[in-house]
């Protein structure tokens, strides 16, 4: 069985994670790329952006389930190869990342309030957005 998660602290992706482990989970997939995740003050930052959150996530992850923990990170697109890069290698550095799951929309490209004449959703820069893929 595999399990996604997605926490709003490294402390809930550790309890989530241990919690997974204890329940018999073969494959823990931490979902660090949802940008659609909100709470007091605003959206909650995109984990899989910042190599600091990361890092506080996978040592909580491991002092929390375990130091023999496994996990596959979610990731959001990366249009900056240069970012791209910088991801690849921090991720490199811990063995308990055993495979990279890529996202399939790119954060924060969609509004679904807004649609053209045809129907079709429209993006724009605003509130209200959400991830974007697909014909557009």
């Amino acid at each position: 069985m595999r399990v996604n998660v997605s926490g709003f602290s490294p402390d809930e992706y550790g309890q989530l994670t241990a919690l997974c482990r204890e329940t018999g989970v073969d494959e823990i997939e931490h979902n660090w790329g949802c940008p659609n995740i909100w709470g007091d003050g605003g959206q909650k930052p995109i984990t899989s952006f910042s190599t600091k959150m990361m890092q506080m996530v996978l040592e909580r992850t491991r002092e929390l389930a375990g130091y023999d923990v496994r996990i596959e990170a979610k990731l959001s697109p990366y249009s900056n190869p240069m970012q791209l890069a910088e991801i690849a290698s921090f991720l490199s550095g811990y063995d308990m990342v055993t495979g990279v799951v890529t996202s399939n929309t790119f954060p924060n490209g969609l509004d679904y309030n807004d649609y053209d004449e045809a129907g079709l959703p429209v993006i724009r820069f605003g509130e209200g957005l959400a991830g974007y893929s697909g014909r557009g």
